[in-house]
């Protein structure tokens, strides 16, 4: 009977505890969730790269890039480039364009008239040192302020596919020609037969 009674406290001692535990972990307060930020992960810049490089287009940098990256991944600066008007260190926009200039070839000038050594020599007229983008050579259209070879040969190229130009402004329809590199040229250049 004892031993009946010992069990019997001892069940009672043990459900006691286990309900005590209960109320103890059912009064505990909740936690709160922890709720994460999300970041959206950066997408790479667009960014056109025309003008004196190796090969202009559109590339994909990656965020925080500046000029100088851009100019390497169009390949360097080609041989006629003035990177002295470019900020190399310039931070870059998704969709920024960089138009890296070619140095401006020297005036050119008349020869010296044997008739008289005392009168002025006489520099050309402006019409006559334009360049006729109808008859001109890849060589001569690289001589263009931002125009190098590439750009050059693609109005060759441009010219050929499509016929030749009925104004300068048809300059802007060639590939790696926008309205910044147009507005630098269209004082030096015509069109004609």
């Amino acid at each position: 009977m004892l031993r009946r009674y010992q069990q019997f406290l001892f069940g009672l001692l043990a459900g006691l505890c286990a309900t005590a535990l209960l109320l103890i972990v059912a009064r505990r307060p909740a936690g709160r969730p922890v709720i994460l930020p999300v970041t959206p992960t950066p997408r790479p810049l667009r960014v056109y790269v025309s003008g004196a490089v190796t090969a202009p287009g559109v590339y994909r940098l990656p965020p925080g890039a500046v000029a100088q990256d851009a100019l390497n991944a169009a390949g360097g600066a080609s041989l006629q480039a003035d990177l002295s008007e470019i900020n190399l260190a310039q931070p870059l926009a998704d969709g920024d364009q960089i138009d890296i200039p070619t140095s401006a070839p020297a005036p050119k000038l008349a020869p010296a008239s044997t008739a008289d050594p005392g009168a002025p020599t006489a520099l050309p007229s402006t019409q006559d040192r334009k360049i006729n983008l109808n008859t001109a050579t890849a060589a001569e259209l690289d001589t263009l302020p931002g125009i190098g070879p590439v750009i050059a040969q693609r109005i060759v190229d441009y010219r050929a596919q499509h016929g030749p130009f009925a104004r300068p402004e048809d300059l802007m329809e060639v590939d790696g020609i926008g309205e910044a590199a147009f507005n630098r040229i269209k004082e030096a250049v015509v069109v004609g037969p």
